[in-house]
Formats: structure tokens, C-alpha cells, sequence
């Protein structure tokens, strides 16, 4: 996976079963990121999405491309190749074999997972 670190915090490292508020940015291709064409976006500063951080719950992909991550503040660039993303299935506007290419900050930790 290529993986660039845009801004590193030095908060807690997200953890496996962490309640984490993120905002992100999915494009299909370098040249539509570079320009702004995103598929899906969640860029409003007022609102980060909140999702549990674990292998259950998000695309390998993602998981791979958030785990070590610090909060609060951590920006990370990542692509999604086919076999981690939706691969031969796709997903709605997202036809089979295609890399993605994520840009994900990471909030905050919400909650932290005690169950360690």
C-alpha cells in the first residue's frame, strides 16, 4: 500500500476498537484527487463522521491505511488497491478492479477500546 503522512500529531495512536471521529476524501483516480473529483467526501468541519475503528467494520484498505495513525489532527494520503478495496464485485458507482485513492484525518479518538 502506498501510504503518505501529510501532518503527524503526537496524540494516542488509534487502537483496534476505538470510537474515532474522522473526515475523509475517496477519488477514483490521482489525476480526479488532484483536482478535486471526489466520489465521496466528508470534508465539513463541523461534522467528522464517527466510526469504530476495527477489520469488522471498515474496508481492509481503510483499516490498513488509518492503523497508526495518531490523533488529533493526523492527515494520511493512502491508495486502496483493488484486493483491499471492492475488488471484482465493486460498489455502486465504483466498477470492479478499481484503486482508490483516500486522503483521511483523523478527528479525534472519541472513545478509547478498555478490552485490551
Amino acid at each position: 500500500m502506498k501510504c503518505e503522512d501529510i501532518k503527524i500529531s503526537d496524540g494516542p495512536i488509534v487502537m483496534d476498537g476505538d470510537e474515532i471521529e474522522i473526515y475523509y476524501r475517496i477519488a477514483l483516480s490521482k489525476e480526479d484527487f488532484a483536482k478535486g473529483k471526489y466520489i465521496e467526501e466528508t470534508y465539513n468541519p463541523d461534522i467528522p463522521i464517527t466510526i469504530v475503528f476495527s477489520k469488522q467494520n471498515l474496508l481492509p484498505g481503510i483499516y490498513d491505511g488509518i492503523k497508526g495513525m495518531r490523533s488529533a489532527g493526523s492527515q494520511r494520503c493512502f491508495e486502496i488497491l483493488p484486493e483491499k478495496g471492492f475488488g471484482k464485485r465493486g460498489w455502486n458507482t465504483i466498477q470492479e478492479n478499481t484503486t482508490l485513492f483516500v486522503e483521511v484525518c483523523l478527528a479525534r479518538i472519541k472513545s478509547r477500546n478498555i478490552d485490551e
